[in-house]
This record gives structure tokens, C-alpha cells and sequence, in this order.
């Protein structure tokens, strides 16, 4: 079992440069390797709290980061298809 506590991982936001850096395929080891257990696991438990009809930014950027191209996700000339077991 793989647990992520969103508070412990260095989460940075998700700015323009790393935006264009992986426009090029060019991902950081870490967000590669969170992408791979995601895509691997065979079930998916998220505990956050739901404030004001959303839930807490630090999950949302976490999912960026994991979502990575031919990991996670695949696309072709109409629209995009999850790799995920769960």
C-alpha cells in the first residue's frame, strides 16, 4: 500500500516554465514516479475535506503533477484515455 499525506511531499505550484517543460516531455523524476503508482494502483482512496462546493488546492495540484502523458492519461485526434487500473 502506498499512502501520500499531501502536507509531507514538496509540492510547488504549477507554473508556466514547468507547463512548457512538460509540453516537451520533460518531467521531474518525483511527479514520474507519484504517475506510475497512480497508474498502477488498483484502488484509489482520497480523504480531504470538501470546503466551499471544492476540495483542497494542495489535492489539485498533486493530480497535475500526476497526471502525465503515456502514464497516466493517452489522447489521440478526438479525445483523451486513462492508462489507470482503478
Amino acid at each position: 500500500m502506498t499512502k501520500f499525506v499531501l502536507n509531507e511531499l514538496p509540492l510547488e505550484i504549477v507554473k508556466e516554465d514547468r507547463i512548457q517543460q512538460r509540453m516537451h516531455g520533460n518531467y521531474d523524476p518525483q511527479s514520474l514516479s507519484w504517475a506510475k503508482k497512480i497508474r498502477d494502483a488498483d484502488q484509489i482512496v482520497i480523504a480531504a475535506p470538501f470546503w466551499d462546493m471544492s476540495y483542497p488546492a494542495a489535492l489539485k495540484n498533486f493530480l497535475e503533477f500526476c497526471s502525465v502523458f503515456n502514464v497516466t492519461f493517452k489522447s489521440d485526434e478526438k479525445t483523451c484515455y486513462g492508462n489507470c487500473r482503478a
